[in-house]
């Protein structure tokens, strides 16, 4: 029995088009929603959508880009589709995309940063979820919390704190993240800085070489005890 494929399904649909736009429509729609399609031809038949329904073309798109079956890629390329389709929908893709840990780092970067545009709200916790996670890449935790301090200074408070007191995090941005803390909350930024110092030792966040010898640290000798002072004479025996 012949099984039709999955560009034999959008051809058909597009025959369809011709005759029906909106058994078209149902058609294209059923393609790219259906979750054991390939995931390009997804894309393409949500593509076509878009020019009969385009509000159908919405939840397709959205349905792509929530999908983490989906190619990372895809699921972006699909959400960028969504802003002048449906704000909302968009807004609902890209915080799903930048907040999901198993997708590329940049990407979700991507997202949360497109996400501001639309939907701030939103975008503030996808970009506090980035900031805090120190599975991400360094430089886009940062940029992360840095765009987070520009739409909401209290919740960037955190976001920077956890990036500061991480010693596994490079030392410049620790140290940036440490000024940034102290723009908006000093006291904050005060516990961030003890924070770095009490890890500056050997082996642990900055080195110390070449700083000289630094006594009662391991391997290095103790400070000699000053010499204690001469007791005083004793006073002479009196005479009988």
């Amino acid at each position: 029995m012949y099984e039709e494929d999955d560009e034999d399904r959008i051809d058909a649909a597009r025959h369809l088009a011709r005759l029906d736009r909106r058994a078209a429509a149902a058609a294209f729609r059923d393609i790219a929603c259906d979750d054991g399609v390939d995931d390009e031809s997804r894309i393409d038949a949500a593509e076509e959508l878009a020019g009969i329904d385009p509000r159908a073309a919405a939840e397709a798109y959205r349905m792509i880009a929530c999908d983490d079956g989906v190619h990372d890629g895809l699921r972006l390329e699909a959400a960028e589709r969504l802003p002048e389709l449906d704000p909302r929908a968009a807004a609902a893709a890209f915080h799903a995309i930048a907040c999901d840990d198993g997708v590329d780092d940049g990407l979700r970067s991507a997202a949360g940063e497109q996400l501001a545009e639309i939907d701030p709200r939103a975008a503030v916790e996808a970009l506090r979820i980035i900031a805090s996670d120190d599975s991400v890449h360094d430089g886009l935790r940062s940029s992360a919390a840095e765009q987070l301090a520009e739409i909401d200074p209290r919740a960037a408070v955190e976001a920077l704190r956890i990036i500061a007191s991480d010693d596994g995090v490079d030392d410049g941005l620790r140290s940036a993240a440490a000024e940034q803390l102290a723009d908006i909350d000093p006291q904050a930024a005060v516990d961030a800085f003890r924070s770095m110092h009490r890890h500056d030792r050997p082996g642990h966040g900055r080195s110390f070489a070449g700083a000289g010898p630094r006594p009662g640290w391991p391997g290095q000798p103790e400070p000699p005890f000053p010499p204690e002072p001469p007791l005083p004479p004793e006073p002479p025996l009196p005479r009988w």
